[in-house]
């Protein structure tokens, strides 16, 4: 079952997909005044500023609760859930405006509710914002500090520390006794209602964003619930929106040769594990302690605002470190508060990046040291509400980092190193990990056994000038300012749409977001190379780069665009039968699922 039937079985008093945000107009007063005289007014006839200037948001629930969109970008964006259509970019201008449905309101002032949403956080940002909701009246989903927090006051509220470097499914519920905040399906923060606590406020203004000044995040899905949604529930559709056609299968019944591009694919020569070389229950210390129940190290709650810290030491030993030519460090949860770093005799302690290649040991620095000394550090500055957690520490040391296809012989290689995540995780999720990200001014080749004509990839540009792709004959870049250059290239497709005749990529590519590439070659490629040129003199920044594969044949419009939609998981077959027509919902891009049987 599909994403939208899944959660309108479970009957939200509302439910928008936002497949059609997209374009929303910038409203000005002028509309206001040629329709209404006065404020007063407007208010009167109970339009919002977003009815009379914005683009209507569906509510695919029959029950009319249609919102508002102004100031939405035009851009396309990967869709989060599952056979979606796109996802919607919420900057400092934007907004969506929702109906409040009674809900949360003095005139109603205990009854339960649930906000649900898909929600991929704004990078670099850690001043608070809504996600869902009504910030004059504190109720709702915010993030700050890294934390998602679920409000119904300034005081009644709970949050979560949360891996900031990826899509989420949240969720924020009342109950006369309890709110609580689910994360991926799971519950992770609860906590009594006041037995005094009632909603007094008058008016509920609910809306998705804006984002802070300078700031984006992305969202998906949005639906309100008139009742407590059930654990399960919340699990099923979290389930439900995450699930992912493989992408073996998309790649392999068009003879592609596929580079999934996660460490799996490269085995280790070393590896260090905690907890392995020691459990974690060892390793706390001082002002944390070891929590059982979810296996990790954190730090207790506190009623008032405390620092607190938590450091551990270790010494590790190295064997044929001369071998050794790249390595990969992982901290577990990606947040500010986690501080590791490493040391080798006579040198200063220096800094790792989760997820990377560790100082002294990688392709462009090795020391050869046996001696490797670990040093984990995390802290808060408020224990009564920033509060992360160590679960694990990797550590993976190898003597050769070069990628091998996932169903050939051919392979990634580079003289330079380059980061890699450990999983392939869905391309929706917008994992910051999912993939290969070659240190800035660098790039990498690949020996295929193929001569390809179509080139496909996602693609994270991370800003600046870039050198997409280049080979003996074609090539792909663009200038800091975004003008493209091009060679070789008959089409481009972006997230299923044909950008051959655009001239910047200001207008289809958002910095620090994956998009599905598509690239078919005028003729067949030679010596292949991702961020940089055939002479090895202009280069890209670290962008990320995942599941490439080449195809020998040259694609059509219709091959790029279904699988574009086999990655969203809208399985899509193409009719040929005169006989037969499919046509789309009336209302909305919805990614209707349709089963059509055929009788002799």
């Amino acid at each position: 079952m599909s994403y939208k039937y899944t959660v309108l079985k479970d009957n939200p008093v509302a439910f928008f997909l936002l497949d059609e945000v997209r374009s929303g107009e910038a409203g000005v007063y002028s509309n206001l005044t040629t329709l209404y005289p006065t404020y007063q007014a407007l208010k009167d006839n109970g339009v919002s500023y977003a009815a009379v200037s914005g683009l209507p948001i569906i509510d695919y629930t029959g029950n009319s609760m249609e919102g508002y969109a102004i100031n939405t970008s035009a851009m396309e964006v990967l869709p989060i859930i599952g056979a979606g259509v796109r996802g919607t970019e919420i900057n400092e201008d934007a907004q969506i405006s929702l109906k409040a449905l009674g809900l949360g309101m003095n005139r109603n002032p205990d009854g339960p509710f649930a906000f649900e949403i898909w929600f991929s956080p704004a990078k670099d940002d850690n001043s608070e914002y809504l996600i869902m909701g009504d910030a004059e009246n504190s109720i709702g989903l915010f993030y700050k500090n890294e934390n998602i927090i679920f409000k119904c006051s300034p005081t009644q509220m709970v949050w979560h520390k949360i891996t900031k470097n990826k899509a989420m499914h949240v969720v924020g519920m009342f109950s006369k006794d309890t709110i609580s905040l689910y994360v991926d399906g799971k519950i992770v923060s609860e906590s009594p209602v006041a037995d005094s606590f009632k909603f007094n406020n008058t008016s509920l203004n609910l809306s998705l964003g804006p984002a802070n000044a300078g700031k984006k995040f992305i969202v998906d899905s949005a639906a309100i619930y008139a009742y407590e949604l059930e654990e399960a529930k919340i699990l099923n559709h979290y389930l439900s929106g995450y699930k992912e056609t493989k992408y073996s299968q998309i790649v392999y019944s068009n003879n592609g040769i596929l580079f999934s591009l996660n460490s799996a694919s490269v085995r280790p020569d070393i590896s260090y594990r905690y907890p392995g070389i020691k459990a974690l229950e060892e390793l706390a210390s001082g002002d944390a302690y070891y929590n059982s129940e979810y296996s990790r190290i954190e730090f207790e709650e506190t009623d008032a605002v405390e620092t607190k810290t938590f450091s551990f030491q270790e010494r590790l030993y190295v064997s044929n470190p001369e071998d050794i030519v790249s390595s990969r460090i992982c901290y577990g949860q990606d947040v500010d508060n986690i501080v590791v770093e490493i040391q080798i005799p006579n040198q200063p302690w220096v800094v790792c990046k989760n997820n990377s290649p560790m100082p002294y040991y990688n392709k462009n620095q090795n020391s050869g040291s046996p001696i490797l000394d670990i040093r984990v550090t995390m802290t808060t500055q408020d224990s009564s509400f920033d509060l992360p957690y160590f679960d694990k520490l990797e550590i993976d040391m190898y003597s050769n980092k070069d990628f091998y296809a996932d169903n050939s012989g051919s392979k990634i290689y580079s003289a330079y190193d380059y980061e890699v995540g450990q999983y392939n995780y869905p391309v929706r999720m917008q994992n910051k990990y999912n993939g290969l990200s070659m240190y800035s001014g660098h790039g990498f080749s690949v020996d295929l056994s193929i001569q390809p004509r179509t080139i496909e990839m996602f693609f994270t540009p991370r800003g600046g000038q870039n050198v997409l792709f280049s080979s003996a004959s074609s090539s792909i870049k663009w200038a800091a300012n975004g003008v493209i250059t091009k060679a070789g290239i008959s089409a481009i497709y972006v997230n299923g749409i044909n950008r051959t005749s655009e001239t910047n990529v200001s207008t289809f590519l958002l910095n620090d977001v994956a998009h599905h590439i598509v690239i078919v070659l005028s003729q067949s490629a030679l010596n292949i190379k991702f961020n940089q040129n055939q002479l090895d003199t202009e280069y890209g920044t670290s962008n990320l780069y995942n599941n490439i594969a080449f195809y020998e044949k040259a694609f059509t419009s219709a091959e790029a665009i279904n699988n574009y939609r086999l990655y969203c998981s809208d399985n899509s077959k193409v009719v040929t039968d005169p006989g037969v027509t499919i046509s789309e919902s009336a209302q909305g891009q919805d990614g209707t699922s349709y089963f059509i049987r055929l009788f002799d």
